[in-house]
């Protein structure tokens, strides 16, 4: 079987985001951890935001007038779970534009990110947070559709640009809401 460029890029990404899981302590062998481990980390949040002011650096007066994430009604959606899987869907269309960029040196802690996001997606699945492709609820839809109307360049930076804001819509919408 012939690797390609890509699954070669991509099998490297994945290798890098694991072993900055393990770097950070957010993994550990054996240990399946708690959804807001990744949620509740400062580091990743601040990963978060380096990354989106980067891509903000290139963004065109154009860019900064929509938002590619959808908004979420919180009146018509009151069940948490629903709206946290609703983002949920959008995370895991971040996970493959993260691995649609050429070059990870461009942004800062890209890894550490990617490997943040992506446990954190697994962990929103063995929480019964399942999004089928097949299946997405039209706020997911929304997202990949205007992402779609981009070039491809454009729409990779655009989406980078908001992925602090993806950050925190999980936070709200994700972490166990405690009474005061």
């Amino acid at each position: 079987m012939k690797v390609t460029g890509t699954e070669k890029t991509t099998s490297i990404r994945r290798l890098a985001a694991l072993a900055a899981l393990f770097l950070i302590g957010c993994v550990r062998p054996g240990e399946a951890g708690t959804l807001s481990q990744v949620l509740d980390n400062r580091d990743t949040f601040q990963a978060a935001r380096e990354v989106a002011r980067h891509a903000q650096k290139s963004e065109t007066e154009e860019d900064t007038r929509f938002k590619l994430i959808p908004h979420l009604d919180e009146d018509q959606i009151r069940d948490p779970m629903r709206r946290c899987c609703l983002r949920a869907g959008i995370l895991d269309s971040y996970l493959k534009i993260f691995n649609l960029l050429n070059d990870w040196r461009d942004y800062p802690r890209m890894s550490q990110l990617y490997a943040d996001l992506e446990r954190l997606s697994l962990d929103l699945k063995k929480a019964q947070c399942k999004v089928p492709l097949d299946q997405r609820e039209d706020h997911a839809k929304q997202f990949d559709d205007k992402l779609k109307q981009m070039t491809r360049e454009h729409g990779l930076n655009k989406a980078l640009s908001e992925v602090d804001l993806l950050f925190m819509d999980l936070q709200d919408h994700c972490l166990p809401q405690t009474s005061p």
